[in-house]
């Protein structure tokens, strides 16, 4: 897990004056949810990281590059070969997050701009 995510979340929540109370609450999550993703022992779904960025006032890319570390040099180098058809990216995107554990297939739709419904509809 990225712990960075969960900094950054309390460093807006404190920002905004908020408890994990209040968070939670304007989600439509626990308290103790929002504690671990702070702690950085989960994250929260695409729907909330919208929640999230409305609740902060930022950009939802802005968290998700915090939330899943965007994007691998490999990943990037992948969706920016214009050779290669969508089809073929998301194939070879496929293989590269067997490897390596990450969820590249959410990394390039959210860096395709294809927004959080898309990637809730995909998982």
């Amino acid at each position: 897990m990225n712990d960075k995510f969960g900094r950054v979340l309390r460093n807006h929540r404190d920002d905004a004056g908020l408890k994990q109370s209040e968070v939670a609450a304007r989600v439509g999550v626990s308290q103790g949810t929002v504690s671990e993703w702070e702690r950085g022992k989960r994250w929260p779904e695409a729907d909330q990281v919208q929640k999230l960025a409305v609740i902060f006032n930022v950009p939802y890319k802005y968290l998700v590059v915090q939330q899943f570390g965007l994007a691998s040099d490999v990943e990037n180098a992948i969706l920016a070969d214009a050779a290669m058809t969508r089809k073929e990216q998301d194939a070879l995107l496929a293989h590269y997050a067997a490897v390596t554990s990450r969820d590249s297939t959410t990394v390039a739709a959210l860096l395709r701009g294809e927004g959080p419904k898309a990637v809730s509809a995909r998982s």
